[in-house]
């Protein structure tokens, strides 16, 4: 999947739980989701090291150290880095290059082939579809008080 469809992925998954987490953490996660790609970046083996729980796990504890270093909570920001690579896992799974997502206590190679992660039809339309019920799900309360020209009232 390219980087467009795994922030839409992330924004589709995280959506319903605005209030739980914050735009901003949410929207994070999303662009935490991009990172396992850095491999290709990096010129290590596309999908070994970087796409699976242990990155993952790395990455929570990373980003947890963070937000305590910035008096955040520790516990959101182990959570966003960890949902964040777990999320561009999840959406690898259905492309057709395999890869091992529970390297390295388990290196059977996975992967659903439903569709190249090149696929611009199948990026794009998750990017829209996540944008779509992000932006839905954090204004419903205003455009639900008084429709679509209301909301324009409560934006700074």
């Amino acid at each position: 999947m390219q980087k467009i469809g795994h922030i839409g992925f992330a924004m589709l998954v995280l959506a319903p739980f605005y209030g739980c987490l914050t735009l901003p953490q949410i929207l994070l996660t999303s662009a935490i989701s991009t990172l396992p790609d850095l491999d290709i970046k990096l010129r290590v083996k596309h999908r070994q090291y970087t796409h699976n729980v242990t990155a993952a796990v790395i990455l929570g504890v990373f980003v947890a150290t963070i937000f305590y270093y910035n008096g955040l909570s520790l516990f959101k920001g182990f959570l966003i880095g960890f949902t964040g690579i777990i999320l561009h896992i999840i959406a690898d799974l259905p492309t057709f290059q395999k890869f091992p997502p529970l390297y390295p206590f388990n290196k059977k190679m996975v992967a659903f082939r439903l569709f190249r992660s090149n696929n611009k039809t199948v990026n794009m339309l998750l990017f829209l579809v996540g944008v779509c019920v992000l932006t839905y799900l954090t204004t419903k309360k205003y455009i639900l008080q008084g429709g679509i020209l209301n909301l324009w009232l409560y934006l700074p």
